[in-house]
Parts: structure tokens; sequence; C-alpha cells
């Protein structure tokens, strides 16, 4: 693989793991230039994004790989756009987003929980009480039951799409949208 740390100016990387062999990934990704990073299919320890502190958008596609250490997302503390695809597999290790709590100043915030298990599920988007400057949220795929209250403390929401997986998560039970009456 190129080492990355010699593209000095590189500021944005997409990368598709499927395809490169990669061992040690924190010994190839040292360089903390990148402010945009877009990975797919990685497969491992996520203790790399501590290299990445100045990173102001990441796209993640967490395919069906198994992957480790989330709560290495705390090192993006510069964060401002998030989009994760395909999270909450069986093999992801989480069924809630607290990972992203020091991720203060996201702004833009893509959720693709996409597993077609029944038994998977979010079971809390509390970290979202973190997100201040918060301004666009996307949650696809979740279930009914999920509660929405930690939405209230979005003060700078402008733009809400929730979408519930159909047939597998949605089970014909409403949404309890009550708590949003005053947003």
């Amino acid at each position: 693989f190129p080492p990355i740390n010699k593209f000095s100016s590189l500021s944005s990387l997409k990368i598709n793991f499927n395809y490169f062999d990669i061992e040690n990934i924190e010994d190839v990704f040292i360089n903390n230039n990148k402010i945009k990073l877009d990975i797919e299919y990685m497969n491992g320890s996520f203790k790399w994004l501590k290299n990445f502190n100045q990173l102001k958008s990441l796209k993640h596609d967490f395919g069906y790989t198994e992957t480790s250490n989330l709560d290495s997302f705390g090192h993006l503390v510069n964060l401002e756009e998030l989009h994760l695809t395909n999270y909450l597999q069986e093999n992801q290790g989480s069924d809630n987003i607290d990972f992203l709590s020091n991720c203060k100043k996201i702004k833009k915030l893509h959720l693709d929980i996409s597993s077609y298990s029944t038994e998977i599920k979010l079971k809390n988007i509390d970290a979202i009480k973190n997100f201040s400057e918060l301004e666009e949220l996307s949650i696809y795929g979740f279930d009914s039951k999920l509660n929405l209250d930690a939405l209230l403390s979005c003060k700078k929401m402008k733009r809400l799409f929730l979408s519930v997986n159909d047939g597998v998560r949605y089970n014909g039970e409403k949404i309890n949208l009550k708590s949003l009456k005053n947003c």
C-alpha cells in the first residue's frame, strides 16, 4: 500500500478496503492532514482514528465486516459530518451511538442501520444530546420503538429524516412523535 503520509497536501481520501491488503492500518494512516475520509469495508480495529483529530467529514460503509474499538471515534473532536452506512450489523458490537459522544461539533449525521435481523436494534440515540451544532439528521432502518426524545435537545436542527425499515422493523407499530411537538 502506498505510504499515505508522503502525500502531505492530500486533504481527501476514498478507499475501499476490499481491494487492499493492509495488515496494520495504524502504521499506514499516520498523517492527520486529511479533512475528508470515505472508507468502505474496513475490517478490524478503529484505533487508527486517533491519527485523524483534524478530520471534518467521515463516510464509512461497514459492509458486513467485523470491526472493533468504536470508542476510537472519540478522537474525532473536529468532526462536522458523519455518514455511517450498514451500521449495526451482528459483528459491529454496539446497539447505540454512545461512542460518538465526544464528536460535539457534528452538524450532519446520517445513520443507515440496514440490518436484516429483527434481533439487532438501535436501542438509543442519547449521544445526540451532545451535538449542540446538529443541523441535519438522517436515520434509516430504525425500530419503531426507538425513543426519539434526544432530538429535543437539537435546537439548531434544520433537516430531519426518519425512516423505519419496512417489514423487518416496522411490525405495524406507530412511531411516537409526541415528544417532538414543541420543536
